[in-house]
């Protein structure tokens, strides 16, 4: 099997942990223009849409060990065979099982 047929068809979606979702969801509507697709002032945590994929924005306590960014790929075609294994690509900077 070759790389590309492990490669996703395009990105679904990023998820970025902000300390000030104010500042954040106003710098991401207001500067950038993105429209809200989702916004929760409870839950401190909004969603954009942001050329065919959503920009996920939520607040995070600062020693929160989640802090970072998730990307999430999409794949329409699913092979029939399930496949399992390590996604690692350290000259990429990934690291996933």
């Amino acid at each position: 099997m070759t790389v590309s047929e492990h490669m996703a068809d395009s990105l679904y979606a990023v998820r970025g942990f902000v300390l000030d979702w104010s500042r954040a969801f106003a710098f991401y509507k207001g500067v950038l223009g993105l429209v809200p697709g989702f916004r929760s002032d409870d839950m401190e945590r909004a969603e954009f849409e942001a050329g065919g994929a959503r920009l996920a924005v939520e607040r995070i306590d600062g020693s929160d060990t989640e802090a970072g960014t998730v990307l999430t790929l999409r794949r329409t075609q699913l092979d029939s065979t399930p496949q399992t294994g390590n996604i690692d690509s350290p000259e990429r900077g990934m690291k996933g099982t």
